[in-house]
């Protein structure tokens, strides 16, 4: 389910805090925010995996990381609060 930041992932500046960066982050998390099994803390250890095989100094990896983490967290709580439960199922 992750993959679907690779792309984003795979942007040589994805961590800048650019709006164009952002927005492909915000495009890639609506795709699978909405799915029950979607986890901000399994999206940040796909993406710490994935990162690993491109090593640069220059960032600190985890901090933006868990940044992203906080942000899809912040909105799954948003959207589970506003978004009214499915109905039960009848029996």
């Amino acid at each position: 389910m992750y993959e679907v930041f690779d792309g984003f992932l795979e942007s040589h500046k994805w961590f800048s805090g650019h709006p164009d960066d952002e927005r492909r982050f915000f495009i890639a998390l609506n795709k699978i925010i909405r799915n029950d099994q979607f986890d901000p803390v399994a999206m940040g250890d796909y993406m710490r995996e994935k990162l690993k095989a491109k090593p640069d100094t220059t960032i600190d990896l985890d901090l933006h990381v868990t940044g992203l983490v906080n942000q899809a967290a912040a909105i799954k709580d948003f959207l589970m609060a506003i978004e009214p439960a499915p109905p039960a199922p009848h029996s």
